[in-house]
């Protein structure tokens, strides 16, 4: 059994891991914004959203917060420069980092 797979009542471990979602918004004239939503890892069907960047310096330090590896954070950085969407996926969050965001 392992203790892989947690079910919701199983309280001795408060972390979740799931999906992270980047998706760039860009408007004519204006600075990009990145949108952030965590769910699970198909479809983005459950995902829900977390914050909201306006710049690569606000974004990197979101997902530092959100415990995003320096590695992790720069291929990001990279795809977003070409891609309008990212997803990192295994992004373990804990209560305490929904809370720092407001959540």
């Amino acid at each position: 059994m392992g203790g892989l797979c947690r079910t919701r009542g199983d309280r001795s471990d408060p972390r979740t891991p799931g999906v992270l979602y980047i998706e760039c918004r860009k408007h004519a004239g204006e600075p990009s914004e990145y949108l952030l939503s965590f769910g699970g890892d198909k479809d983005g069907v459950g995902a829900f959203h977390l914050a909201r960047a306006t710049s690569f310096d606000s974004l990197t330090a979101l997902l530092r917060k959100l415990g995003v590896t320096g590695p992790e954070i720069a291929t990001a950085l990279r795809v977003l420069m070409a891609e309008p969407s990212h997803k990192i996926p295994n992004v373990l969050l804990t209560q305490a980092m929904l809370r720092d965001l407001g959540l």
